[in-house]
């Protein structure tokens, strides 16, 4: 078990961490952070086609007809 905390202490080294952190702080910066700002209330842009997905689902199962589609754009649309 010693000879793995001490290569362990070999590879985590105060250089190898700041990079690593300095990645993560990256890695937040270019592409998570615009989520976390602009989506607070978890109301995401795909969001809407779910909630229609499930509508739709649930009025007329997993099949659905062209004049069906069309009732139903034109009953939402009204």
């Amino acid at each position: 078990m010693r000879i793995i905390i001490y290569e362990m202490k070999k590879i985590w080294s105060l250089k190898i961490l700041f990079i690593l952190a300095l990645v993560c702080a990256l890695f937040y910066i270019m592409f998570m952070s615009y989520f976390i700002n602009y989506y607070k209330s978890g109301n995401h842009p795909h969001a809407e086609h779910i909630y229609y997905a499930e509508v739709l689902t649930r009025l007329y199962g997993t099949s659905i007809t062209p004049e069906e589609l069309s009732a139903y754009v034109t009953e939402s649309a009204g």
